[in-house]
This record gives C-alpha cells, sequence and structure tokens, in this order.
C-alpha cells in the first residue's frame, strides 16, 4: 500500500455545518473534511493514526467556507491509502470512482436514526474525483471564484418596512415605486404582483448603485475581519462583476415560486465575510440610506479609515463557481455543471425558501436590530473620521493621477525609441478596469484578443499612448473588438 494523492469536486449544504474546513476541537461531523475524511476512514482509505490527526491526511483546499455558507464547486485534496500502480492510468481512474462513491455514499448519521446526537446532513456529493500529483496546490489550480447570495424578496421587502417611520410604513415602498413609475400612476397599479415587480426593480437599482463600486481592484480592509485573523492575506482584491438582479425561483418539490433577489460576485478570492459585509453595504443603502450613503461607502472602501461594517446572515450565500488555471481540468471539470445546478435548485434553494425559512428571518431580524442598535453610532464614527478620510482619499487621487502621468510619459520614451512591446503598451491599471468594463475574465479569448488588438493599435498611433479607460474603452466598441451586448454573465453557476 502506498499514499495517493485524490482532488474531490465537490458541492455541500452548509446549514448546521461549522464550515468547510477541518478543525481539531469540533467533530468530524460538522466540517465536509472532517466528513469525508470520516467516509474514507470507514472504508479503510484512511489510517486510524492519521484520521484522528489532521495534518497527516495532507488536506488542502481551493475555497474555505464559512459557518452555514453552501457550496457546488469546492475541491478538496488529500492522501489516501491505495495500491494502484501510479503509471496504471486505467486503474487510477477506476480508483476515483470508487472514492467518489466512497464520499457520495450514505454517512453513519443518515442510516443509523437510533443514535444519540444528530449531525447536520450536508447532502454532500462528490461531482467529480481525480487522482492528482502529490505536490499539487490546491488553492493555487482556482484563478476565479464566484459566488451567489440568494435573498428571498419578502424578506427584503421585510427589512424596508421595518426602516420605515411613517405611520402607515408606506413611504419608502412609495419613494421606491416612483423609481420607476409616475406618482400619479402608482394608484392604478394592478394588484400586489404588479406593484410587487416593480419594487424589485427599484430595490436591484439601488443595491447596485452600491455593488457595482465594488468592481476592479480595491482595497477591503474595512469588509473582513481585523487582519491578524486572515494570516497576513492582503485586503486588496480584483473583483470582476458585482450585481443583483431579480429572479424567480422554484423552492420546493411542487414547484411553488418565489420572488428573489440573487447578488452575483466573481473574484481572485475574497477574504473572511467580505462578501457579507458587500452585500450589507449595498442593503444598508436601501434600507438607511442615512448611514450607508455615498460619503460613509468612499470612506468605507477609498481611504486608509477603519470603519465598521456589520454583515448579512451566511446561510444565503453559495460558493458557486470555481474557474481553474488549467485548460484541460478546466473542461474537465466544466462536464458537472447540469449535476451543480441541479443540487442549487433540489437541494439549496427548498432549504433556503422553505425548510430553514423561520431560522433565517430570525437571522435577518438580529440583523435589523444590529443596524437599529448601532445606527447613531455609525453617524458619530463618519463624522469623526471624515475630515482625515477626505484628505486621505484626495491624496490618494492625487498619486495615482501623478502615477498615471509617469506611466505614459515611460511609455511615450520607450515608442519613441521603438522598444515598447505590446505587452506594455496597455496602460497601467487598465486591464483591471477593462474585466470588469466588459464582465470578462482574463483567460477569456474574447478579453485578450480584444486588448492585444487595442496594444497594437497604440503601437501603430493609431490610439494616442496617452489615451485614457475612457478613450480606451470606447475603442474597444467603436472599433468592434467586442460587442458589450453579446457578452452574457452566467446566471446559472
Amino acid at each position: 500500500m502506498t499514499k495517493r494523492r485524490i482532488l474531490a469536486y465537490v458541492g455541500y449544504c452548509g446549514f448546521g455545518l461549522k464550515g468547510s474546513q477541518i478543525q481539531l476541537h469540533v467533530a468530524p461531523e460538522y466540517t465536509i473534511e472532517g466528513i469525508i475524511a470520516k467516509k474514507l476512514f470507514k472504508h479503510n482509505l484512511v489510517k486510524e493514526s492519521n484520521y484522528v490527526n489532521p495534518d497527516h491526511l495532507r488536506l488542502d483546499r481551493s475555497t474555505r467556507t464559512d459557518k452555514g455558507v453552501h457550496s457546488l464547486a469546492n475541491l478538496i485534496s488529500l492522501k489516501v491509502e491505495s495500491s494502484v500502480d501510479r503509471s496504471d492510468e486505467h486503474a487510477s481512474e477506476a480508483f476515483a470512482d470508487y472514492i467518489q462513491q466512497v464520499i457520495n455514499s450514505k454517512s453513519e448519521n443518515e442510516s443509523n436514526l437510533d443514535q444519540q446526537e444528530t449531525f447536520p446532513d450536508p447532502q454532500l456529493q462528490a461531482f467529480r474525483v481525480e487522482v492528482v500529483s502529490r505536490r499539487i496546490n490546491t488553492r493555487g489550480l482556482v484563478s476565479i471564484r464566484g459566488y451567489e447570495y440568494i435573498l428571498p424578496f419578502q424578506i427584503m421587502l421585510d427589512l424596508v418596512k421595518r426602516f420605515d417611520t411613517s405611520p402607515q410604513q408606506e413611504d419608502k415602498i412609495f419613494e421606491l415605486l416612483r423609481m420607476k413609475i409616475r406618482n400619479e400612476d402608482i394608484p392604478r397599479l394592478k394588484g400586489e404582483e404588479e406593484k410587487n415587480t416593480l419594487l424589485l426593480q427599484a430595490i436591484c437599482e439601488k443595491l447596485n448603485y452600491v455593488l457595482n463600486q465594488f468592481e476592479g481592484f480595491q482595497s477591503f480592509h474595512n469588509f473582513t475581519v481585523s487582519s491578524s485573523s486572515n494570516d497576513g492575506e492582503p485586503m486588496t482584491r480584483q473583483i470582476y462583476h458585482c450585481y443583483a438582479s431579480p429572479a424567480r425561483v422554484k423552492c420546493d418539490s411542487n414547484h411553488q415560486e418565489e420572488w428573489a433577489i440573487r447578488f452575483k460576485l466573481a473574484g481572485n478570492g475574497f477574504v473572511q465575510h467580505q462578501i457579507r459585509k458587500m452585500i450589507s453595504s449595498a442593503v444598508l443603502h436601501v434600507i438607511a440610506p442615512e448611514i450607508m450613503n455615498q460619503e460613509f461607502l468612499d470612506i468605507a472602501l477609498l481611504s486608509n479609515e477603519d470603519v465598521y461594517i456589520n454583515k448579512v446572515p451566511g446561510e444565503h450565500l453559495i460558493h458557486t463557481r470555481s474557474v481553474l488555471n488549467d485548460p484541460d481540468m478546466e473542461q474537465r471539470f466544466s462536464n458537472c455543471r447540469e449535476q451543480q445546478i441541479q443540487f442549487k435548485k433540489t437541494i439549496l434553494y427548498p432549504k433556503i425558501f422553505k425548510e430553514h425559512r423561520a431560522l433565517l428571518e430570525e437571522h435577518w431580524l438580529k440583523y435589523a436590530r444590529e443596524v437599529l442598535s448601532f445606527g447613531n453610532e455609525w453617524l458619530t464614527q463618519k463624522e469623526q473620521v471624515k475630515s482625515r478620510a477626505l484628505q486621505s482619499i484626495e491624496a490618494q487621487r492625487l498619486l495615482q493621477l501623478q502615477r498615471r502621468e509617469k506611466d505614459v510619459k515611460f511609455r511615450e520614451d520607450l515608442l519613441s525609441q521603438q522598444k515598447l512591446l505590446p505587452d506594455r503598451a496597455i496602460p497601467n491599471g487598465y486591464r483591471s478596469h477593462f474585466y470588469s468594463k466588459f464582465k470578462l475574465y482574463p483567460q477569456d479569448e474574447r478579453a485578450i484578443k480584444a486588448i492585444s488588438d487595442l496594444a497594437t493599435m497604440i503601437l501603430s498611433k493609431k490610439l494616442p499612448i496617452s489615451s485614457n479607460f475612457e478613450l480606451l474603452d470606447e475603442a474597444v466598441v467603436s472599433e468592434k473588438l467586442l460587442d458589450p451586448n453579446e457578452i452574457q454573465l452566467d446566471e446559472e453557476l
């Protein structure tokens, strides 16, 4: 027997779990990695000495999900006992299939109804398993991580009403409706369905006013826990897209439908609680705009000042996508798409919209109480740091302008000497802007070609080398390097 490293592409429901990562002082049944390790141990694929000491398993993962968070696309690798010859490709594939069956088998707590303690059932499903190199860097396999935060519209509507101080709790509702319809036409709306459809559209517009500002290369030091808890991880992250849209969701086996707000985010990586605080900022802009206005958002996102932002409940958050660096591996794992969508629609949505609805409504009530409790403190905090923050923002803006001027001068000199290479022809920072502006990922062939064509236009002097981001964007469209109307984001994953 020898050790082989396996890579499992898994989906799971996070309700009741303490997170995905195995923890020494937490029962294995409360983490995804613990559940996988226990299943493998029960089938003699992991030694007992290794099972009780997670370090010996050499566990690694592409993404760590927090308490209550779900996933459709996590990659988890560990070493298992195997007698399969490394050079025998067919035997390795058969071994991987066997591991997949083991992971997908019913766990002891699912089949034993007489047990004293009831553990959470994550509905763990391995979509694919492969035998991989011992030296594989599991986290490094993934270049982009996609998330969905699915929020029942009724919960959002209840929040809006809770923060409306008017006698009938209708002022905020009418204010939102006036974004989509003339005041005199509001009484003519035909029923609650038409009214709620307009409200949903208006709320998504207000959410996107905040969410769109997170796109690009930003520092998120105010959108995570203290830096000491992030193991020295940098707080600067690239966000490729961040938006909210209306969604009609089938929320049970009887095909009952419900309106929801679907938040979609994609980035190269997210620090702890970042997404939940980003979404909270957008929600606050809808329900308490006197707190989360543009000034507060600028301070939180653009300055060096520390401000507090609470986080929305985590059980609505689904890790939906892992974009892999290896094109061949990406192609193989993309074949799991239909299984992932089915898992989301038949397992996760019914649990979020029906089975655990009362629990989630309690969590949102707690969130609302926290906002009401801290509201005045937030306003006071903003006033205390505003002067320093505005100075910091202005200083950073001037520094950015100086850097761009230096970059233009540097590239002009290289161009005049005919030493400017295509990769350097594009202004610093434009690629990051381009990916967010046109909703494309760096490895997308359309993005690669469009940026290459822009570089050629600059080198041939068809475009001035001093072109700013806006002029380059215009060139992308006017020269038909891309058709923005043809770019559609994947709403399912």
